[in-house]
Parts: C-alpha cells; sequence; structure tokens
C-alpha cells in the first residue's frame, strides 16, 4: 500500500550520511542508479562525496516508490530550463510536486500535491562569506545585517540564504532569482514570510514557509505555493533508506503523528 498524501499535506523526510549501515547498503544503493546517476558519484574524488550525492539519489528514489506503484531503479526524471527536476512519465502521479536537497551530510525530500514545492538545508557551522550580504540580501536585511554582532552574522545570512533558496527552488528558477529583491520576514514566530518587489510579478501571499534546525546542525527550509491562509499540515520524519513494502503503513502513520 502507498504512502497516502493528502491536499492539505506536506511531506518532508530527511537522513544523515551517517545513517545508513554502508557496507551493508552501498552495493544495493548503486543499484538504483541510472547510468548518468553512476557517471557522475564516479566523478566524485571523496568518499564522503560520493556518499551525501548516492544516499540524495537514492532518498528520492524510494521515496517516489512510496507513492507511486514503480520499482525506485525505474523511476526516470527531466528538468527545467533552470535544472528543477520533474517526473519523465509520471503517471498516476502527474500531480505530485517533489523537491530534494543536500548538503554536509543531511539530505532532504519534500512532497506534496498540485502546487509547487521547494526545499533546501545547510550546515549551520558552515563558514560564510559576509560579502555574499552585498548582492543577495534586499536592503531592508542589508541594514540589518549591519547592526548585528558579528557572531549573529552567521546564522542570519544562513537562515535567509534556506528560504530564499527554497522559495527559488519551488518556483523552478535556482540561482537566476534576483535574491535582493526578496526579503525574509521573521516577525510572526515560527512562521517566516516573504516581502517581495513588484519586479519579481508574485504574490507572497501565494506562499507558506517554514524553517527549523534539524538536529541541531542543519538549517533547513520550506516553500510551498498553497496560498498563506489555507490549513496546511507539514510532516517532517527522519528515515533510512531503502524503504520496503511493508515498511509503507508504519511510515504513514509516524507522518500523520509527527506534524508541525
Amino acid at each position: 500500500m502507498a504512502v497516502a498524501l493528502a491536499q492539505h499535506e506536506v511531506h518532508v523526510w530527511y537522513c544523515l550520511t551517517r545513517d545508513p549501515p554502508w557496507s551493508e547498503v552501498l552495493a544495493r544503493y548503486l543499484a538504483l542508479l541510472a547510468p548518468d546517476e553512476r557517471a557522475r558519484h564516479d566523478r566524485f574524488l571523496f568518499d564522503k562525496d560520493r556518499r551525501q550525492f548516492l544516499l540524495a539519489r537514492v532518498l528520492l528514489r524510494t521515496l517516489l516508490s512510496c507513492y507511486g506503484a514503480c520499482p525506485p531503479e525505474a523511476w526516470t526524471f527531466a528538468h527545467s530550463a533552470h535544472g528543477k527536476p520533474r517526473l519523465a512519465e509520471p503517471g498516476s502521479l502527474s500531480d505530485l510536486q517533489f523537491n530534494h536537497s543536500h548538503a554536509d551530510h543531511l539530505v532532504a525530500c519534500a512532497f506534496a500535491r498540485g502546487d509547487p514545492v521547494g526545499i533546501d538545508v545547510e550546515s549551520a557551522d558552515r563558514e560564510v562569506d559576509e560579502r555574499i550580504a552585498g548582492y543577495f540580501l534586499s536592503a531592508a536585511e542589508r541594514s540589518q545585517f549591519d547592526r548585528l554582532a558579528a557572531e549573529e552574522r552567521r546564522r542570519f545570512l544562513l537562515q535567509r540564504w534556506t528560504l530564499k533558496e527554497a522559495y527559488a527552488k519551488a518556483r523552478g528558477l535556482g540561482l537566476s532569482l534576483p535574491f535582493a529583491q526578496v526579503t525574509c520576514c521573521y516577525d510572526k514566530p515560527g512562521a517566516p514570510h516573504l516581502a517581495l518587489d513588484a519586479e519579481l510579478a508574485d504574490d507572497p501571499a501565494r506562499w507558506q514557509m517554514w524553517q527549523w534546525l534539524v538536529e541541531g546542525e542543519h538549517w533547513l527550509a520550506l516553500a510551498w505555493a498553497r496560498g498563506a491562509d489555507v490549513p496546511v499540515r507539514v510532516h517532517v520524519r527522519r528515515i533510512v533508506p531503502p524503504v520496503e513494502a511493508w515498511e509503507r503503513d508504519a511510515l504513514a502513520a509516524d507522518a500523520r503523528g509527527t506534524g508541525c
């Protein structure tokens, strides 16, 4: 039985690269990759990078098979002009929206119905070149940033970077988004939202945004174009692929008990 995903739900699944028993699953993971994915995997010089890439692809493939009746290795993908992935042959999953992200030992996927969804993650202790503030912060954000103590600046930049990236990925724009035309607002605790310049031709009221510090190690941001006033339930779960058919009922039950 497939994991159910209601119209008002977003499912977020994540895994740390230290979670899988690599000696037991490596060969199985590699067998799930398409030839182009295997070629990309093999080009990485360092084992940590190969594992992160491999886990990201396997997590996405096995989770897709939780929502649709297709083996993980059989999914094929197409990409937008700016790199956003979609199912090349969606079949019964034509309304399924998904996005994935990985950074510094964490991989994550988001799934929703109908409306575009985007997800982004970054390590909370990542070193940040403060010069990026000059091109990716809006004027209002830059004014806030310039008043911060040095130890607060990294958190400020990473929170806004992940939130803007999630929005850009949901829109399918990636790094082509003019980030300085987006302002992240945190005036409501636990419910960040966006202010958008008119040049972006988008209504911020159509977006819902979320952000968490996952496992105390990574910032995770989520954007869904479902409408700011529409009741939504977000389910977040840590998982280790592969996901066997017999586990799906338990995952669905777990998801419904892990709302945010």
